[in-house]
């Protein structure tokens, strides 16, 4: 799509078409990720299989992504969205194994 229109064939509907998320998908493989806790085994099945769904587009692990890490920034392509649910998961896990270690020094 250009400034002016008339330089492109794709209409904003087609364009939108394109870009349209899955709503349906995209929840359920938020749900899997969230549900993972801080289990390795579980989050690697949800994420290998966010990997092999066919049904995902860029858009979509996009938005799997932006949902998991519950907000802020999006990313900007699929391999990206991939790494940044990957190091979610990292965080997750790094801050639990924190709290528990908090929790044992802890006077009180």
């Amino acid at each position: 799509m250009s400034i002016f229109g008339f330089w492109s064939d794709t209409t904003d509907d087609e364009m939108a078409k394109k870009t349209a998320i899955n709503r349906v998908v995209v929840d359920e493989w938020i749900d899997q990720l969230i549900s993972a806790g801080h289990d390795g085994d579980r989050f690697e099945r949800a994420f290998d299989g966010i990997k092999d769904d066919a049904r995902l587009k860029a858009a979509d692990i996009v938005a799997i992504a932006h949902g998991y890490q519950g907000g802020g920034r999006k990313t900007a392509s699929r391999a990206a969205a991939i790494a940044a649910i990957s190091r979610n998961f990292a965080d997750r896990v790094r801050t639990a194994k924190k709290n528990r270690t908090a929790e044992k020094v802890r006077p009180w």
